[in-house]
């Protein structure tokens, strides 16, 4: 149902190929065939069995894959996966199991140095050596390990922890290598000593702390060769190799077909690692006295200027300034893997070294980084405030390995090199070993009468034989045989070796021991478009079902935890169809855990999953507080108890909210909280009204009524009668009403000589009440003057 289709011999054969088991359905069970629900596993002990309408079916557990051959699960070896140990991998039945070394312990799934606030990181720009304390900031400890002058340009370092020295090498006035002791009395001085003078050119060096060799890469040319001979343009390059305790040095591997660059060095297996910058840039790698030769890497690489080797995991890491990529290898050339790109914050890396479980480098641009070896995480930059780094290196006593020295077994005249089988006696320069004997070139005679062809040189050896001495690219009694004639195909360019078998660097597109095979032959799968990058490396385009780096892996089987059936949309979205046992966008939860040790019981029609608890209740879910509580209350559980205790919602009450909250308490609330609100408010309108009705009435019963006397006209004469009468209105307003007349002035109406007038009379007795009323209209209209009845008028509205 999923489109993918299998061999149908692979149909009812109780594994789920199809991912969805579709392949398994519509089966007949034999009368003799087991069910899942019985007390034998029909799958076996390594694959989880399923139960369908019609049939039985298997999938591997976890760790374990299916064996197409034998289709049995078998164990799935996990150590072969980059990243999965710190340092060593030991792989278990459907499971694995890390190891760190002796002299480190591990913590949270890492392996940590013993006294790993010890190390020491060394950074060098063009002049200048600075060493930082643990944790590696400027404005914590540090100290200046060497400076030269602004002339010259320092191109390596390595430390000798043993004899607490650090070398260095440098190049144009002066060119060479040097050393110091960095805790000695010459800690301040320069240089403290100088390593095989008359190589000039060194690129970057390595140290054998176990025999107590020096190792470099370099530019310098051959002594004895013509500057101008086209044919020998090839040998100005070498790998060198000097003592650091006597004069000895020499040439140990020439023929470089471009600029040998970073170089690493690992006593543990007597093999030294290069890396070659040039049209076809790859690593080599080889014994360390000069043998084994062959190229480790060569694809994916355009300017490898960084080495390092993990001697804990057994691999090799090189930086790639041109790309911004840290690259890693296994031992044997296998495995190989980008670790850290510019996804991660990576920028032109040139420098880097490795310690724990981190990768340390410097660039010209970006300064100082590190960053988790496996790619895990972005790429953290140190504010050390250095310019123009160049090379980083990180010291500590665990790192460099204690080791047993083969060469104390050797009692070598000159120098004594490491090999996987222990060690070797070679000469240094100037001499040649002839049998087993280094002889200088007084046995060189100039009466040699050979002739050698292409480069090989004239010899005369202990027994007084003419010998041609040839170079690796060439054998045979005069020289005439070429290895590389006709060797490497495609346009591959030959590379000769001191063991008589050239190497091919194979052009682009092209692979194999003679370039004879095209890098994308049958490297994708199902159906997946192959194209060559720069670096020479294959790489897949595959269809929207498939992926992995050579379209090896259904989309189903590697995005889908549980389940290998799934679909996908027309934007490239993947959707997993999960069993009836599983759920979530991966398939990755499995439903039965919510039984909590209780029977899991899966209903084939409705595909729905039940739970057969301890408690003897088949529910949904075997959690105390699943359903718990209802109508919406929150379910906690005591911690002391383990007792689920309910939290209900504001309408509703009981142990479970179960039912709700009594109605009379609610009222009454409600009524109490309404009687607090409304009576004091009530009262405070009432006592604001009363106020303003009272301010009111005084206001109007303050106001004066004025009345002004009008003369009397007399033949254009003003006569002015006086009245006591009219002075009623004039009486200042701080007088009482009954303060018109003179206290002792007493009306008797009875007495005969009172002065009788209504009009006066009407007037006296409204003003002894308040002046409410002056008499009516008419009376006014009547018995008083047209102005004076407008005043009236006036006051009274």
């Amino acid at each position: 149902s999923n489109k993918k289709c299998i061999p149908m011999d692979l149909q009812c054969d109780r594994l789920d190929d199809c991912g969805d088991g579709s392949d398994e359905q519509g089966c007949r069970i034999a009368p003799t065939e087991y069910t899942c629900e019985d007390n034998v596993n029909p799958c076996g002990d390594d694959a989880y069995c399923n139960q369908i309408k019609t049939s039985v079916f298997c999938r591997c557990k976890p760790g374990f894959q299916r064996n197409m051959k034998n289709r049995h699960c078998e164990d799935l070896n996990e150590c072969l996966v980059f990243g999965t140990c710190s340092h060593q991998c030991i792989n278990v039945e459907g499971s694995y199991k890390c190891v760190c070394d002796q002299n480190f312990q591990e913590r949270n799934n890492t392996c940590i140095a013993k006294g790993s606030e010890d190390q020491v990181l060394y950074i060098a720009n063009d002049t200048d050596i600075l060493g930082f304390i643990y944790p590696f900031n400027y404005s914590g400890d540090h100290q200046q390990i060497s400076h030269i002058e602004h002339n010259s340009r320092i191109t390596g370092m390595d430390v000798y922890y043993q004899r607490d020295m650090i070398i260095w090498s440098t190049q144009f006035n002066p060119g060479g290598i040097f050393y110091k002791r960095i805790h000695g009395r010459e800690k301040r001085q320069a240089n403290s000593g100088l390593i095989c003078p008359e190589f000039k050119r060194p690129r970057d060096i390595a140290v054998d702390w176990v025999a107590g060799n020096i190792y470099w890469t370099d530019h310098s040319r051959m002594h004895w060769f013509s500057y101008y001979t086209t044919h020998w343009t090839s040998l100005r390059y070498s790998i060198n190799v000097g003592q650091l305790n006597g004069p000895n040095c020499t040439r140990l591997l020439t023929n470089m077909a471009g600029e040998p660059y970073a170089i690493a060095v690992n006593p543990k297996r007597g093999m030294m690692y290069w890396t070659v910058v040039g049209d076809h840039s790859h690593i080599e790698e080889a014994a360390m006295d000069g043998t084994l030769r062959r190229i480790l890497v060569q694809k994916n690489l355009q300017r490898p200027t960084g080495l390092a080797v993990d001697y804990f995991s057994e691999r090799i890491y090189w930086a790639d300034f041109e790309l911004s990529i840290i690259g890693s290898v296994l031992y044997d050339g296998s495995n190989s893997v980008v670790s850290v790109s510019s996804k991660q914050g990576l920028l032109h890396p040139h420098r880097i070294d490795i310690f724990e479980d981190y990768i340390y480098g410097a660039g010209p641009k970006n300064g100082v980084f590190r960053v988790q070896k496996f790619g895990h995480g972005s790429v953290e930059y140190l504010a050390l405030n250095i310019d123009k780094t160049k090379g980083v290196l990180i010291s500590h006593r665990y790192k460099q390995l204690d080791l047993p020295n083969p060469c104390l077994d050797l009692a070598c005249e000159f120098i004594c090199l490491l090999n996987p089988s222990g060690a070797t006696c070679v000469c240094p320069e100037g001499k040649y070993l002839i049998n087993g004997t280094c002889n200088d070139d007084s046995l060189l005679d100039d009466s040699c009468k050979l002739t050698c062809e292409n480069g090989g040189r004239c010899i005369l050896n202990e027994k007084g034989d003419l010998r041609c001495h040839c170079w690796p690219s060439y054998s045979g009694e005069r020289c005439e045989v070429n290895h590389c004639s006709n060797y490497c195909q495609n346009g591959g360019t030959c590379v000769p070796s001191v063991l008589g078998r050239p190497t091919c660097s194979c052009a682009l597109g092209f692979t194999g021991p003679n370039c004879g095979k095209t890098v994308c032959e049958d490297f994708c799968q199902n159906g997946g478009t192959c194209i060559v990058t720069a670096g020479n490396q294959p790489y897949c385009h595959c269809q929207p079902e498939y992926t992995g780096d050579r379209c090896q892996y259904y989309v189903c089987h590697h995005y889908c935890v549980n389940s290998e059936s799934c679909t996908i949309g027309d934007d490239g979205s993947v959707e997993c169809v999960c069993p009836t046992r599983y759920e979530g966008p991966k398939c990755e939860a499995d439903k039965c855990v919510r039984c909590h040790g209780g029977h899991c019981i899966i209903n084939k029609d409705s595909e729905d999953i039940f739970c057969n608890c301890t408690n003897g209740k088949i529910a949904s879910s075997c959690q105390l507080c699943d359903g718990y509580c209802y109508n919406g209350g929150t379910c906690q559980l005591d911690p002391e108890t383990n007792v689920p205790v309910c939290l209900c919602s504001t309408n509703w009450s009981g142990t479970q909210c179960e039912r709700p909250a009594p109605k009379s308490s609610k009222s009454d609330h409600i009524s109490t909280r309404s009687i607090a609100i409304i009576v004091p408010l009530v009262l405070l309108v009432t006592l604001i009204t009363t106020l303003v009705i009272g301010l009111v009435l005084c206001k109007r019963k303050r106001r004066t009524k004025t009345i002004r006397r009008q003369p009397i006209i007399n033949g254009g004469i003003n006569v002015e009668i006086g009245n006591p009468s009219y002075n009623m209105y004039e009486v200042d307003h701080d007088h009482n009403d009954g303060g018109l007349l003179d206290p002792g002035f007493m009306i008797d109406p009875t007495k005969p000589t009172n002065y009788s007038n209504p009009v006066y009379a009407k007037l006296y007795m409204d003003g002894q009440n308040c002046r409410n009323s002056l008499g009516s209209v008419d009376e006014r209209k009547e018995l008083l003057p047209k102005k004076i009845e407008i005043g009236i008028r006036e006051t009274v509205a």
